[in-house]
């Protein structure tokens, strides 16, 4: 009797190492969407466009094995409109910088910068974003 209580006892061991190590296995969902990245420049409230033939927008990927590329917009205004999409490029995972022509901007206008980055699966990440004005032209 003692050998089946054991059997029992070692066999139901067992199994509960064995289900909590391969459920802790999915902390993670397995198609989480990668973070939002972090731009960089422009970083103020205020842009200086003076001498310039471009503004240079840059940022730092959290995660970059993760990323396949980067989705760039820019829209006029502080909202995130269709309507007011300027301009729209896609930059490859190994390029963490982008020019836009000085000549896109209106002095004295708002503009925001939305930045996202897209996983190998496809998955984006949330939006980073950062509004300026053009004081210089």
């Amino acid at each position: 009797m003692k050998k089946v209580v054991f059997v029992c006892f070692s066999f139901f061991s067992f199994f509960l190492v064995t289900v909590s190590g391969f459920a802790s296995g999915f902390e993670r969902f397995p198609f989480e969407a990668p973070p939002a990245p972090e731009i960089i420049i422009p970083r103020s409230d205020e842009v200086d466009l003076t001498g310039k033939d471009s503004l240079e927008c840059k940022w730092i990927s959290l995660k970059p094995a993760e990323v396949d590329h980067f989705e760039l917009k820019l829209y006029k205004g502080y909202n995130m409109y269709e309507s007011g999409l300027m301009f729209s490029e896609n930059a490859p995972s190994d390029k963490n910088f982008l020019l836009i022509k000085a000549e896109t901007f209106e002095q004295g206008q708002v503009y925001t910068i939305c930045l996202r980055q897209i996983s190998y699966g496809g998955e984006k990440s949330d939006k980073a974003f950062v509004s300026f004005k053009i004081i210089g032209k």
